[in-house]
């Protein structure tokens, strides 16, 4: 056993180790070796309650913001999407050379957030290993979700 894990040990320093799969970026580099540290985001300067305050929120403070994450983390997780605010994270994210950003959509009903959110992908996806997060706080609205049952347990 001991030799086993010298040589696992030894072929990971040498290179030798087999390639991660590149069909799946995400989870070749949550699975890697120097997998990456991530950190849930929004920016600081925003009151999302608005909707004009998304489009007022300067770009210089989502890069401060960033700049001050970036010695520790190396990934985003964002909350969901907005037109006029995850474009410019993710550009200022990419300038910071963050690894890994999990996209969301908050109300997957909304075919804006859907689009937005695969354009995004479409447009970074040489640039970060992305995932998306769909539904988030969308089961909250939903009465369905509060007349649920558990199963019987047998």
């Amino acid at each position: 056993m001991l030799v086993f894990l010298l040589l696992l040990m030894s072929c990971r320093q040498s290179g030798l180790a087999a390639e991660p799969d590149k069909r799946y970026p995400l989870f070749a580099a949550l699975t890697a070796y120097d997998s990456p540290t991530l950190v849930t985001y929004t920016p600081s300067q925003l009151d999302p309650r608005q909707e004009i305050n998304q489009r007022k929120l300067a770009t210089s403070s989502i890069r401060l913001d960033l700049e001050a994450l970036r010695p520790a983390f190396d990934g985003l997780v964002l909350y969901g999407y907005h037109e006029a605010c995850t474009p410019r994270i993710l550009a200022v994210a990419r300038a910071l050379r963050f690894r890994v950003v999990l996209l969301a959509i908050w109300d997957p009903k909304s075919a804006a957030e859907a689009d937005g959110v695969a354009d995004l992908a479409q447009q970074y996806k040489n640039d970060f290993a992305l995932g998306i997060l769909v539904g988030k706080g969308s089961r909250s609205r939903d009465t369905r979700w509060k007349t649920c049952r558990s199963p019987p347990r047998g």
